[in-house]
């Protein structure tokens, strides 16, 4: 009876071992990881991942998948992150987007060494998505005034800003640009500012046609009702002559706004100064005064200014 009892306890015994050793081919109810943690890399589900596309993904079976994470519902939820032993590393690294192709426009070379850069009045971003590349090289120049006499009395860089903003808001316009719409701006001190680089057409003449390729330029005051500071005056037509000369623009392409609009712009005493400079012809002393020292009164950045009050 006795050796009856020691055969079954040994039988138990077998069948005991026997059971243990088919659950750890399944994984082991201890909850250790049946794959070394360097050979496991993980896969968070997203929607519309499925047990056989993880698996093709990353180079092993769906039944591993099912072994390693105890799968009994095949349902994935998003979120879950599952581990895939032995999976490929390179297929475990998401895709790359491609690098985004930046298109230089076909811009215009630009000598910033008679002018005060937008960056240095303001920390606002032209809004790029609302350009148009000015695609070439200009061959015209429309001048414009700000046309409110109390203009003058404001201080230029505040002004600018607002006009900028404005700009940008589309007050006051059918809708918003990219920022202020003048490639240059003259205050009554001679100071040159860059208001749209050149590298964009500007807003400032009319109609998407007669801005294309035109460099706008503003002077600020009401030249209808006030005539042209001579150091403002001195610094546009230094400006027209470093345009026409770097850019290879007739002087019979410079206008007034009003040629382009039905408008009083630029006024009337502006309008005599680009009438004269228009009918005067070229001379060798123009080239020479352009590329040379800007006259008095006229702006080159980090040269001595004059004050406005």
């Amino acid at each position: 009876m006795s050796s009856l009892l020691r055969l079954l306890a040994l039988a138990l015994v077998l069948i005991a071992m026997v059971a243990q050793s088919g659950c750890q081919t399944r994984g082991s109810s201890s909850g250790a990881p049946p794959y070394h943690p360097s050979l496991v890399v993980q896969h968070t589900v997203k929607a519309g991942d499925t047990l056989s596309s993880i698996a093709q993904k990353y180079g092993v079976s769906v039944a591993t998948l099912v072994d390693a994470n105890y799968i009994r519902d095949r349902n994935l939820r998003p979120g879950t992150v599952l581990q895939v032993p032995g999976g490929r590393q390179a297929d475990m690294q998401e895709p790359r987007p491609p690098e985004p192709v930046v298109e230089t426009p076909d811009a215009p070379p630009v000598d910033e060494s008679w002018f005060v850069p937008r960056q240095s009045w303001t920390r606002q971003a032209v809004v790029i998505s609302r350009t148009t590349p000015m695609g070439g090289t200009p061959y015209r120049i429309t001048i414009h005034h700000s046309g409110d006499k109390d203009d003058v009395n404001a201080d230029s860089v505040a002004w600018l800003r607002q006009v900028d903003l404005n700009h940008i808001k589309g007050i006051n316009h059918p809708e918003p640009w990219a920022c202020i719409g003048y490639h240059f701006i003259i205050d009554p001190s001679g100071r040159v500012y860059e208001g749209r680089p050149l590298q964009y057409q500007g807003a400032h003449a009319g109609n998407n046609e007669v801005n294309r390729l035109n460099i706008g330029i503003c002077l600020i005051g009401n030249f209808d009702i006030q005539r042209v500071p001579p150091a403002q005056r001195t610094a546009l037509l230094s400006a027209l002559d470093r345009l026409c000369l770097q850019y290879g623009i007739n002087r019979a392409s410079v206008f007034g706004h009003k040629k382009f609009k039905v408008t009083e712009c630029p006024g009337r005493f502006l309008s005599q100064i680009i009438d004269a400079y228009t009918r005067r012809e070229p001379g060798p002393q123009d080239e020479k005064a352009a590329q040379a020292a800007l006259p008095s009164g006229a702006t080159r950045l980090g040269a001595v200014l004059p004050t406005r009050k």
